[in-house]
């Protein structure tokens, strides 16, 4: 059987580029071709070493991405102590995404102790950085009136309305395109 040919070529080229010269986002983006490459244990670690050494320059991504690869059990056996250790890390750093999750873990006691409290002011934080899946479920709690919230509408609006694109919440329209031209 004749060995695949690396996908993404220049990506990877860039990519080491600028890893060697330090760029922890480089290092992230060449874990993640790692990762599809050779989904491998010795390629899941691979990545997970570039996401570590980015994650110690303070990307949230590398943060991100090291906690999901330990929760998934990619590139060996789950870990859910390191897990929850990055991304919280991650959710701390300003990852939206990782505080939804770790604000989803509280608020059902699953890996971490159940504390609503916590769970929704991540869930807050995670909407307020633009995370739309956060802004969402804040909203259904509060037309719902899950987890002692109250149930207030304008509460579950503003909830929606925060997770919107910030052009559109500036009443601002996308550029308009100039109209094509005969010849």
């Amino acid at each position: 059987m004749a060995a695949s040919r690396p996908r993404y070529p220049l990506l990877r080229f860039v990519s080491k580029l600028g890893a060697r010269l330090g760029h922890s986002g480089s290092m992230v983006v060449l874990g993640a071709i790692h990762e599809a490459d050779d989904p491998s244990a010795a390629g899941i670690q691979r990545a997970n070493e570039l996401y570590r050494e980015a994650a110690a320059k303070g990307n949230t991504q590398a943060m991100w991405s090291l906690g999901v690869n330990y929760l998934s059990s990619k590139g060996g056996e789950t870990d859910h102590k390191q897990a929850v250790t990055w991304i919280a890390r991650a959710a701390q750093g300003g990852h939206g995404m990782a505080a939804w999750a770790i604000g989803k873990m509280h608020l059902a006691g699953r890996i971490v102790p159940k504390d609503i409290e916590r769970g929704i002011a991540l869930l807050q934080q995670s909407a307020i950085s633009g995370f739309r899946d956060a802004g969402l479920l804040l909203a259904e709690f509060h037309r719902t009136g899950q987890h002692g919230l109250p149930v207030d509408e304008r509460e579950a609006q503003k909830w929606i309305d925060a997770t919107r694109p910030l052009a559109q919440r500036l009443g601002r329209r996308a550029p308009r395109q100039p109209a094509p031209t005969d010849g």
